[in-house]
């Protein structure tokens, strides 16, 4: 991933990943924005859309997200 997850994706992938060694690594190949969930999408701030304002990433977070993430990484 290009964005740094939020720490509740940590459950989502290790469903996706059931059995199988996951190894976490942050700030790795260009990292530059924070990946929220659904839930912290309406309290904004710094991992909504501070950071990734930063870098000029324009735009709005899907309504759906873990189920868009779950699918991409899933497949």
């Amino acid at each position: 991933m290009s964005a740094e997850p939020y720490w509740e994706y940590r459950l989502l992938i290790e469903d996706v990943f059931a059995g199988k060694t996951i190894w976490p690594v942050g700030y790795i190949d260009r990292t530059f924005c924070y990946l929220p969930t659904q839930a912290i999408l309406p309290d904004g701030g710094y991992e909504v859309n501070g950071l990734r304002y930063s870098f000029g990433i324009q735009g709005e977070f899907v309504s759906n997200l873990e189920e868009v993430i779950t699918t991409l990484i899933s497949s």
